[in-house]
């Protein structure tokens, strides 16, 4: 336990911050409220294993609209396993932070007993890179719908930057103690001039859908090494890769549901960038 104990008492502050979201408290219900007004909620589907984008919302309001309806159709878990993509490098494959994310729902308080039992069954210090999680949007923009939805829940705030298969059989012994939603929060094809391609074509924005749809609906069948193995060298930059390779046997032979996909444009750009939401 002295690792976490001291990892947290080094912090000086109280957690990344979602300043761009941050309201007076009296207007958070009212806000999360309209939020979920204007965002198309279908239907939804119990989930288990929840995979939602980062993107932002106005961006792909519908995805998140599939995402909020699974979260609603979901009974409320005592904690939620959120596993983003480190956008800034990682001492080690994959991080955590210890200590709670401000949002304006009040503070998600990190579930400190079960990132301990995750950090002692790892080869690698857990608690490795704070900085990255400062302002780190993959894990922020889910939480906003997260924290909403489910108050009391306790948060794991996990950050993957290279596929990491010990961080996978780890989950899968810390889930049988300490059980909860697990949440994949990542993104889909990146493609176009700002990803290092030429400008978007109709036939590279087809080859992105394809892909991104490939991939999930293998996933949907249970079979996530399949989804892989059907990017091959992943040519559209699906950003998810290194989470879903990490999360192998969490993912194996659990079926569900494509809810939503989008490929949005950035028009200034000429680039897309594919989001989606799935279900197990």
């Amino acid at each position: 336990g002295l690792r976490l104990e001291r990892h947290a008492a080094d912090r000086t502050g109280t957690g990344p911050d979602l300043a761009h979201l941050r309201m007076h408290r009296t207007g958070v219900d009212r806000a999360f409220g309209r939020v979920r007004n204007r965002l198309p909620v279908p239907a939804g589907e119990e989930a288990r294993v929840l995979l939602m984008p980062h993107l932002e919302p106005s961006r792909v309001p519908e995805v998140y609209g599939a995402a909020l309806a699974a979260l609603e159709k979901t009974p409320p878990p005592e904690r939620i396993y959120l596993v983003g993509v480190a956008h800034r490098p990682l001492k080690e494959k994959a991080a955590a932070l210890p200590v709670p994310f401000q949002t304006p729902f009040g503070p998600a308080l990190p579930d400190l007993p079960a990132l301990q039992a995750l950090d002692a069954l790892l080869p690698f210090e857990l608690f490795n890179t704070p900085l990255a999680f400062r302002e780190e949007h993959s894990l922020e923009l889910p939480l906003f719908f997260l924290k909403g939805r489910f108050p009391e829940a306790r948060v794991l705030p996990l950050l993957v930057a290279r596929r990491s298969p010990e961080l996978g059989e780890a989950l899968k012994v810390v889930l049988r103690d300490f059980p909860g939603l697990l949440v994949l929060a990542v993104d889909l094809s990146h493609v176009g001039p700002r990803f290092g391609d030429t400008p978007l074509t109709r036939t590279l924005a087809e080859e992105a859908r394809r892909r991104d749809l490939g991939f999930l609906e293998r996933l949907a069948e249970g079979e996530p090494e399949a989804a892989l193995a059907f990017l091959g060298a992943n040519p559209t930059r699906i950003d998810g890769v290194e989470v879903v390779a990490s999360l192998l046997p969490l993912l194996r032979e659990r079926k569900g549901k494509v809810l939503a996909h989008r490929l949005d444009l950035e028009a200034p750009t000429l680039s897309a960038v594919g989001a989606g939401t799935l279900v197990l």
